[in-house]
């Protein structure tokens, strides 16, 4: 017999700070008690699983490839790199033809739909989220924060999902900035995706969550440092901070955490506040540690990023890492990188942020994905920038005052890649 229809999901559309992602943490955390192996996944490490998976499925093929010259013999080695391109341009016109990695036959239509389908089923199988229930069986919940189509590669992904989201009776709960009609603003196989939009339609209930940003209202003015490098830092004790009930999580510490302008004065601010937070930390050295930090003769780490990648940082204590801002956001990183960083650490020390106009675009985009992981990770940030952080995002001569569509600029760089 043909199964029950799912039950409906739930689409929460809102600007930044409307509480999205707050209602939708409120509904999973009442479901982990309630439905088998529910998932909350963040959209962006979703889709760098999902890069993983089928890149492995492009090396599978690649292997096939050879195994199969190497049994006719008189395969050369120096061949290997024409084996390894055909091989993925075998893989591509399956997928095309809506075959699977294997070369099985599949339904017809957008073919990498197939591929996602595998994926979803192999990342969720990856055991249950924290606190999920141990209860066995498929997924039946899933939970997206921050849904976004930034590239043509997302746009392919997210019809696939959706695919699969039908095909699996799995329920979607998901946040986005943008309606379902304007995820796919950027045009990105607009036919395909148009139909893919009608089904999430259709099988979520739209909420508006319109309102100002919340988190501005706990926030006030953040004044300049002095030219003594003093500001009203409070909470400034020596000591580490009490012990906290097992579970609990760590507060924020007191105290500013950003300081600006950029020069002398900043300097000794972050000096200074660096150390009383390795102290809240209750980390040994905290004072010598600070000093290496500001000073940049900490030692180096290396952290693993994806597809065998490191990344080098400045580390001056345990949990601790230092680092300028030209080295993370004028380089060719990306959300991986950030990703990393933020797993590894709970305090990123970052160094003379610059004011970003619309002529450093791309280290503009780079800074909003490095804070937004470093915020989904709940990784602490102490930093220095040439202005406060309602100017440090402004137009060039003649552009007017500052811009802050911050997901438009974004979609805006995926555009013209």
């Amino acid at each position: 017999p043909r199964p029950p229809a799912a039950p409906a999901g739930v689409y929460l559309q809102g600007p930044v700070g409307s509480g999205k992602t707050m209602l939708m943490d409120l509904f999973y955390r009442e479901a982990r008690s309630r439905v088998a192996r529910p998932r909350r996944v963040h959209f962006n490490a979703l889709m760098l699983e999902l890069h993983q998976v089928v890149h492995k499925a492009e090396e599978r093929q690649r292997e096939r490839q050879l195994e199969e010259r190497e049994k006719r013999g008189g395969w050369l080695q120096h061949q290997a790199k024409k084996a390894f391109l055909a091989a993925r341009r075998r893989l591509r016109v399956a997928l095309k033809r809506g075959a699977g990695p294997d070369g099985g036959g599949r339904e017809e239509g957008l073919g990498y739909s197939a591929v996602i389908a595998e994926a979803m089923d192999e990342i969720l199988s990856r055991g249950g989220a924290a606190g999920a229930s141990p209860a066995s069986g498929d997924v039946s919940l899933v939970c997206f924060d921050e849904l976004q189509v930034p590239d043509a590669f997302t746009a392919v992904a997210v019809m696939g999902l959706f695919e699969w989201f039908r095909d699996s009776g799995v329920v979607l709960v998901a946040t986005s900035n943008r309606a379902p009609a304007e995820l796919n603003d950027n045009g990105f196989h607009a036919r395909y995706f148009q139909d893919a939009v009608s089904r999430l339609v259709t099988r979520t209930r739209v909420v508006s969550v319109a309102s100002e940003d919340y988190r501005r209202l706990h926030v006030s003015e953040i004044p300049p440092v002095g030219g003594d490098g003093q500001v009203a830092l409070t909470g400034e004790g020596g000591g580490a901070a009490e012990e906290e009930e097992e579970g609990e999580e760590r507060q924020l510490p007191p105290g500013f955490l950003y300081f600006w302008p950029l020069g002398l004065a900043a300097e000794q601010g972050l000096r200074r506040r660096l150390a009383g937070h390795l102290a809240w930390c209750g980390l040994p050295g905290a004072a010598a540690a600070s000093a290496s930090a500001v000073a940049g003769s900490a030692a180096e780490t290396e952290v693993e990023v994806m597809f065998g990648r490191t990344l080098s940082v400045r580390s001056p204590a345990s949990g601790v890492a230092e680092v300028r801002f030209p080295e993370l956001c004028e380089g060719n990183l990306g959300p991986a990188d950030y990703c990393a960083l933020a797993q590894s650490f709970h305090t990123l020390c970052l160094r003379e942020v610059p004011q970003l106009g619309r002529e450093r675009k791309d280290q503009a985009r780079r800074f909003l994905t490095l804070v937004d992981e470093l915020y989904n990770h709940r990784c602490i940030l102490l930093c220095t920038a040439a202005a406060g952080p309602d100017s440090l995002f402004r137009g060039g001569e003649g552009e007017g005052p500052a811009f802050y569509d911050f997901e438009g600029l974004q979609f805006e760089g995926a555009a013209e890649d």
